[in-house]
């Protein structure tokens, strides 16, 4: 454990993470850095936590692809539709701004 720390090894087996985590009563993703939330030191309050945020970026995954496939059927509108829908948005922002 000290050599890997101080550097001297510069990698690990797979294998060998999965002994330490195990060790340690967490996962191999918490210990390499790719998990921000050790799961297993959670009670039923964190990881309910963990879920919602899981849950968040799905939602917001889900959001970006929605508004690249708008983004791509806008952009294959012709012009006189595309500044009519435009316009059409710009009047409606000046209605709910009142």
């Amino acid at each position: 454990m000290q050599r890997w720390e101080n550097g001297s090894i510069k990698t690990l087996r797979y294998e060998n993470i999965v002994k330490l985590a195990e060790a340690l009563e967490t996962t191999p993703s918490y210990l390499m850095g790719w998990e921000d939330f050790d799961v297993y030191h959670y009670d039923e309050e964190g990881k309910k936590f963990i879920a919602e945020k899981e849950e968040l970026h799905r939602m917001v995954d889900e959001a970006s692809e929605q508004q690249i496939t708008l983004i791509e059927l806008l952009l294959k509108l012709p012009t006189p539709q595309l500044e009519a829908l435009a316009l059409l948005t710009a009047r409606s922002r000046d209605d709910t701004e009142l």
